[in-house]
């Protein structure tokens, strides 16, 4: 990801240190709307006037950034969820225009403060936070420990489930015991 900005951003750099003559690059067409009128600008058509100059330098770093978005794209497929994957890249881009704006935050902070906007993922989190410590338990324990209601343990586990971060092991209706998935995916490495 990182290699595929800086191939974009210099050759961005390179396009903007080509001398660009730039005319009129479009125009406004007066439209209407009932009962409004507004102008629409319509752009000229491709290919620009003058040309691009597209010299062996630009050819190589426009190729090094398709490579880049290629193995980017690669990596995409071996995702779970890469909607995921690009929801983190844009919350850690609006930290930074946080950061150019003078506002202190972390990743952590904004993340903490977007699941206080989901239901129920606090105690998805308290759940899931009881897992890493106690990776089998069952949902009495998980009750008194958090103290929680059955329903919203047993909700918390299903998100978390669903998320393949828990696995429910004795496959009966009661008296259940779940464990955290990554650690017996762990522990299964070194069989």
């Amino acid at each position: 990801m990182v290699l595929w900005l800086r191939s974009l951003l210099k050759v961005s750099l390179f396009l903007g240190t080509k001398k660009m003559e730039r005319g009129i690059q479009g125009d406004y067409i007066p439209s209407t709307t009932m009962p409004e009128r507004f102008l629409t600008f319509v752009p000229r058509p491709l290919p620009p006037v003058p040309p691009l100059q597209l010299d062996g330098e630009l050819y190589d770093l426009i190729e090094r950034a398709n490579r880049a978005l290629g193995r980017l794209d690669g990596l995409t497929t071996l995702l779970p969820e890469p909607s995921l994957f690009l929801y983190l890249y844009v919350r850690k881009e609006a930290l930074l225009s946080f950061q150019i704006e003078g506002t202190q935050s972390s990743f952590s902070d904004l993340l903490l403060y977007e699941i206080e906007e989901v239901p129920g993922a606090n105690s998805t989190l308290r759940v899931h936070n009881l897992m890493r410590k106690k990776p089998l338990f069952s949902i009495t324990y998980a009750k008194t420990e958090l103290r929680l209601t059955v329903p919203t343990i047993t909700s918390a586990l299903k998100n978390l489930e669903s998320l393949g971060i828990v696995k429910e092991v004795t496959g009966r209706s009661r008296d259940r015991l779940f464990v955290y998935a990554e650690y017996i995916n762990i522990l299964n490495e070194g069989i």
